[in-house]
């Protein structure tokens, strides 16, 4: 039963109304594809038809979100280190030396979200002091949740301060080094939610959101590959990586190459995936003016709403996403890309991953495979731009194997 006894006898909040089976993935975006794919595959396991029906899902996610929305505005939670790499958020009224951490509870109050999250335990609390003067949730005086896990690995969020740039990171996982650089318009979780969970089972993950992306707010300066490659070294040296692999999607991938180019001694090996390294390595349809969502290769509809709901969720500023999204497009339609010579000069280990119905052509994709003095070529059969590195069962193996592991 999703719920738990508490000292006045009361339940959580909603938890009556939910299915008595063993819930074991909480989902607090309703729209999300992977809220659908949890719900069916982890509760509809456990539970006959009757269980798995859209009056109870709805339930499902209304409780969650509501919870979650009340520990938030309450303060009431706090990280600590788990076994096996594994990171357990308590949620307590007296758990307070892990929330004061730099860091840790202010991040999470900042965010005010989390894509998913994995129950551990569901029980009645210890005895504990009650603080003064408590907040208490509706029906409930007190209340503590186990909870591990997510879609993506628990996450250490930090930010480092750039010529008046607050960039934000976070880390993932133990090993060597893995920096990860998302597309335009994107966030950490919609570019690499559904690889970043392996990635971080045996490197050490730097996920970074460029100037003007999810939690980094964008500023008074114009955008510039320079630029964000400076930025993202400067993260390197922060968080004490001197070296890394690399892989950058789309914008992320252009960041990449020059990353290579102006710190050479930073990378190790490249991964560039949906990366074109010049204007005529895309389509002709995705070059045009007239490109409208939805049409041949071009985003959906519902791609730039999740887009621009991902970004509202989490932004310093949330009504600045048509602002960035207009900046984003003039910035990448003007660049010119690197000659062939330029990309000689890339000597690292480099992987060339794009989808075969990508922005990216084909012929384009296996021409920088060819300048490229140490690449590889991969293309992933029926992915899209937007479906790459969602499409985990072809795309994990080849990472591994470039990656090493």
């Amino acid at each position: 039963m999703l719920g738990a006894a508490v000292e006045d006898g009361h339940e959580w909040a909603g938890a009556a109304q939910l299915p008595a089976v063993r819930l074991r993935w909480l989902l607090i975006d309703p729209a999300s594809s992977i809220a659908r794919r949890a719900w069916s595959s982890h509760v509809g396991r456990d539970a006959g038809p009757e269980h798995t029906d859209g009056r109870h899902h709805e339930l499902f996610l209304r409780a969650i979100s509501e919870a979650w929305a009340w520990l938030v505005a309450n303060g009431l939670l706090a990280r600590r280190p788990g076994g096996g790499g594994i990171q357990e958020v308590f949620v307590t009224h007296t758990d307070r030396e892990v929330a004061a951490q730099p860091d840790g509870l202010a991040r999470l109050q900042a965010e005010q979200r989390l894509s998913a999250v994995s129950f551990a335990s569901l029980s009645r609390p210890k005895p504990a002091t009650r603080p003064a003067s408590p907040r208490r949730p509706p029906m409930t005086s007190r209340l503590e949740l186990g909870l591990m896990g997510m879609t993506m690995t628990p996450a250490q969020g930090s930010y480092v301060e750039v010529d008046g740039l607050s960039i934000y990171y976070e880390l993932h996982g133990e090993g060597p080094p893995l920096v990860l650089l998302h597309g335009g318009l994107l966030t950490i979780e919609l570019a690499f939610g559904d690889v970043l969970p392996a990635l971080a089972e045996r490197h050490k993950v730097v996920a970074i959101e460029l100037q003007g992306h999810g939690r980094t707010a964008d500023i008074d300066r114009p955008l510039s590959l320079e630029r964000l490659a400076d930025d993202v070294a400067h993260v390197l040296t922060e968080v004490g990586v001197d070296r890394a692999d690399v892989v950058g999607f789309s914008l992320g991938g252009l960041v990449t190459v020059e990353l290579a180019r102006r710190h050479p001694e930073r990378v190790r090996r490249l991964v560039l995936a949906s990366t074109h390294t010049r204007p005529d390595g895309f389509h002709d349809e995705i070059r045009s003016p007239d490109a409208q969502p939805g049409v041949g290769r071009m985003p959906t509809e519902d791609d730039f709403r999740a887009w621009e709901e991902a970004y509202r969720a989490v932004a310093p500023d949330p009504d600045h996403f048509s602002s960035i999204a207009a900046k984003v497009s003039a910035f990448v339609g003007s660049l010119q890309g690197w000659s062939d010579d330029e990309l000689r000069e890339l000597t690292v280990a480099t992987l060339v991953l794009i989808g075969d119905n990508d922005f990216v052509r084909v012929e384009h994709a296996a021409h920088m495979q060819e300048v490229l003095p140490d690449a590889r070529l991969a293309v992933v059969p029926g992915a899209t731009h937007v479906s790459l590195l969602h499409e985990t069962d072809l795309v994990m193996p080849i990472l591994r194997r470039f990656l090493g592991d």
